[in-house]
């Protein structure tokens, strides 16, 4: 019921009507606005939440910021997210 803004593209997508829920795999791309993309392999999103997570690799792109782990969660926008292990790194400014 409400628009997210975001794009996302994957090799499959698998929605549950009834659990209002969508599953994202293999080269999954989540972009929001032209400075925030996030991509992994399996991605889970609940759409009436507006959350998106995953337990895999993870790489997200934040207006150059470039940050990769293994498992994650965040909002749909990118407004808002975490990688529980986190690498790379981020500039000061």
């Amino acid at each position: 019921g409400r628009a997210t803004g975001t794009l996302m593209k994957a090799d499959q997508v698998v929605r549950d009507v009834a659990a209002r829920t969508w599953e994202l795999h293999g080269n999954v791309l989540l972009q929001a606005g032209k400075k925030k993309t996030l991509r992994t392999e399996d991605l889970y999103w609940e759409r009436e939440a507006g959350r998106v997570y995953g337990e895999g690799w993870v790489e997200i792109n934040d207006q150059g910021q470039r940050l990769s782990g293994r498992g994650f969660e965040a909002l749909d926008d990118l407004s808002r997210y975490s990688i529980f292990e986190v690498s790379g790194g981020m500039d000061a400014d």
